[in-house]
């Protein structure tokens, strides 16, 4: 098995567990910032591309809890 099938293959076995709109391959983790890194060209700062990302997804600026 190759890296791209088994990204697949974890992408679907994730999303059956957090479910699919928390499960991406391949994120960019400035995509749709609304902190500092909303600020820079995506050439110009380094940001983590992983494999696979589970959400929720931190992309604004403080704290960002969930509310208990």
């Amino acid at each position: 098995m190759n890296a791209i099938e088994a990204q697949k293959k974890l992408k679907v076995l994730f999303s059956d567990i957090f479910g699919g709109d928390q499960v991406i391959k391949e994120w960019p983790s400035n995509r749709n910032a609304e902190d500092w890194l909303k600020r820079f060209d995506n050439n110009i700062i380094y940001a983590p591309r992983p494999d696979i990302a589970i959400g929720p997804f931190n992309i604004a600026e403080g704290e960002n809890t969930p509310d208990t």
